[in-house]
């Protein structure tokens, strides 16, 4: 007599088979690693740039080896069970970032420094002013990208003349909020280790780049929001959706946040799905559409429109569909308890990111050195890291070394 199975709740993820447990570190460990190749192209010839470029991919392959071998090494498990290693790395990143963003920064009175800081500097400072944000453009003449809720995001750390630490106290946010959900700090040290092993991260820190802060935030709300969902808590869903219109006004190409993260939400709690959707459309919107009528010649983050459509050219079709179908299969597999929502946001944004980032290489006829499309990817980084910390987590916990539910939080 066989004993009958138990109801399925469908707020209860299902443990994922092992092969789409391992298609999906394969792929986040691909986003995360990607972009240090051209960090190892720039610098694998050049002196104490090439010992640091082997540095880097010798720590690639091991902390590969590690999340692929079947039983995590015991000496590591009980090493990152320990606060230390996170609040060290934290230190680490931060002191960094105060030290070297300077140094970095000050490159552009030799004209070699990175432009990536400039527009949103600028924006903050003119609009405390009273000024359009778009007045100014990037010290190489660049046109800027960051709409207003990037200014919004990043005015408290431009007003305390502290622009180096955006992109860590959002690091600090998300490992702080891994460790409030997992009750360990084995995640939180892990996805730390996996983001901080990325030479590109690095790179992009100390020039300045407004994209790790967006993408911790791209992470918070996928972390945040399914408890907020099943517990059908107004207040902190709001809270959630000024974030995210705030996330989605980053960039042109992140204005459907909104609705996708109100669509994830709905599928647990309608109502608060189309609350959200509602509120995150306005602070995502109406900024925006109010500076434009305020300067509409100078609204440069169009630019980004005619960028898109020069790197896929007659591809375009073709991308959009697959990012359509990739966006429709993770949407079933969340809505059938399959996924969780880090996992499906992840899988959503990923995909026209890294379309976009492999036809703009392809259009530099891989060059390595000359890809500036790396930077297209750091959005979706630290969800990579989540999946892939909680990947290593989950096969921590079995015994026999085989993948089981790493989707469950």
């Amino acid at each position: 007599m066989t004993a009958a199975r138990a109801p399925t709740s469908r707020t209860t993820p299902i443990a994922p088979a092992a092969g789409w447990e391992a298609a999906l570190l394969a792929l986040s460990l691909l986003v995360l690693y990607l972009p240090t190749a051209r960090f190892v192209a720039k610098h694998a010839w050049i002196g104490p740039g090439g010992v640091l470029a082997a540095g880097f991919v010798l720590a690639c392959g091991g902390i590969a080896w590690m999340l692929l071998r079947r039983r995590p090494p015991a000496t590591f498990s009980r090493m990152v069970a320990s606060p230390w290693p996170t609040l060290a790395l934290l230190c680490l990143a931060g002191t960094v970032a105060l030290v070297l963003y300077p140094v970095a920064d000050a490159l552009k009175l030799q004209g070699r420094g990175s432009d990536q800081d400039d527009c949103v500097i600028a924006g903050v400072e003119r609009l405390l002013r009273g000024l359009p944000p778009y007045g100014e453009r990037t010290y190489l003449d660049n046109p800027c990208s960051p709409l207003p809720g990037m200014f919004a995001l990043y005015a408290p750390f431009v007003m305390l003349n502290l622009y180096a630490l955006g992109a860590v106290t959002a690091l600090a946010a998300v490992a702080a909020t891994l460790r409030a959900r997992t009750g360990d700090w084995q995640v939180p040290g892990v996805f730390l280790l996996l983001l901080l092993s990325s030479a590109a991260n690095w790179e992009l820190m100390i020039a300045g780049t407004d994209l790790i802060l967006l993408g911790c935030g791209f992470a918070l709300l996928a972390l945040l929001l399914p408890d907020v969902a099943r517990a059908h808590r107004w207040m902190p869903l709001l809270e959630l959706a000024v974030f995210c219109g705030l996330c989605a006004s980053s960039r042109l190409n992140f204005l459907p946040l909104g609705a996708m993260f109100g669509l994830f939400v709905g599928f647990t709690w309608p109502r608060g799905g189309l609350a959200f959707l509602a509120v995150a459309t306005l602070v995502a919107l109406v900024p925006g559409v109010l500076i434009h009528a305020w300067d509409p010649a100078g609204f440069t983050p169009f630019h980004l429109i005619v960028k898109s459509e020069r790197i896929l050219g007659a591809t375009r079709p073709y991308a959009a569909g697959l990012a359509l179908a990739v966006a429709l299969g993770a949407c079933i597999l969340l809505r059938r308890g399959r996924l969780e929502m880090r996992t499906a946001a992840f899988l959503c944004l990923v995909t026209p990111l890294l379309t976009l980032t492999l036809m703009e290489l392809a259009r530099r006829r891989g060059d390595l050195r000359a890809w500036d499309g790396v930077s297209y990817l750091l959005p979706v980084i630290p969800l990579a890291c989540i999946n892939a910390a909680f990947f290593w987590r989950a096969r921590l916990r079995r015994p026999d070394g085989t993948t089981g539910s790493s989707h469950a939080a």
